[in-house]
């Protein structure tokens, strides 16, 4: 009896005793779905899957939506911690070398836990999919205030907009002002850049008339803990 009492309270201490990588992570579990309104169409572009029709968090392809840190599902401060942070240590919490996670599982995956019916978060081998198989346009609306650029799909003739840019009230720059010196917006995949302190994020711009008037779509590690817009996409 007493051999195992000792022995419990050895696996009490070391349970007590685990790293902080895994008290800290608390998986998205009953997450509220959003509004109806907020849930897209989706979107055949001649792939594999199909593609939101519109960003996470909205209803209209013009606007951004969400803005989320890698990993998060809640809009959050810029001064909050990062979800993943270890108060006083350099380093993460989950997506690390001691998880050896590379890719969001479902339940840290925002378009899976805000959306549900197979929604998630694209790879980076879903935008390169995308780049090489569609037409890229710049965009500009001035009713709206916003440009972006537009993918044609060059398979069935379908087309999704990415919104780079949105003049708020007392904003200086406009679509005009994009139009000539470029502008861009990242938009998160579900892997980590090999570092683990960046994501690999899908650059979707253009380069502006100062430069060459191209349309920019490029595979990039971005700081997980800045925030990324999202376009879910989900299988067929």
């Amino acid at each position: 009896m007493m051999k195992k009492a000792v022995s419990l309270a050895l696996l009490l201490v070391a349970i007590l005793l685990l790293p902080s990588c895994n008290k800290n992570r608390q998986p998205g579990r009953n997450v509220p779905k959003l509004p109806e309104a907020f849930r897209p169409a989706g979107v055949d572009m001649g792939g594999d899957i199909l593609w939101a029709e519109f960003n996470l968090g909205t209803t209209e392809s013009v606007q951004y939506g969400y803005a989320l840190r890698w990993g998060e599902w809640k809009e959050m401060d810029k001064d909050s911690d990062y979800r993943f942070s270890i108060k006083g240590e350099v380093g993460y919490s989950a997506y690390n070398d001691a998880d050896k996670l590379t890719v969001l599982q479902e339940e840290d995956d925002p378009a899976a836990l805000l959306l549900g019916d197979g929604w998630r978060v694209p790879t980076p081998a879903d935008f390169e999919w995308l780049a090489s198989n569609c037409d890229w346009k710049f965009e500009n609306d001035n009713s709206t205030k916003c440009c972006g650029m537009s993918a044609t799909s060059k398979i069935n003739g379908n087309r999704l907009y990415f919104p780079i840019h949105y003049q708020s009230p007392g904003a200086i720059s406009s679509p005009q002002t994009i139009l000539i010196t470029g502008g861009s917006n990242y938009f998160a995949t579900n892997t980590l850049a090999p570092d683990k302190s960046r994501n690999l994020s899908c650059q979707i711009g253009y380069s502006g008339a100062l430069i060459d008037n191209k349309a920019i779509h490029s595979i990039i590690a971005f700081p997980r803990a800045q925030k990324q817009l999202y376009r879910p996409v989900r299988d067929k």
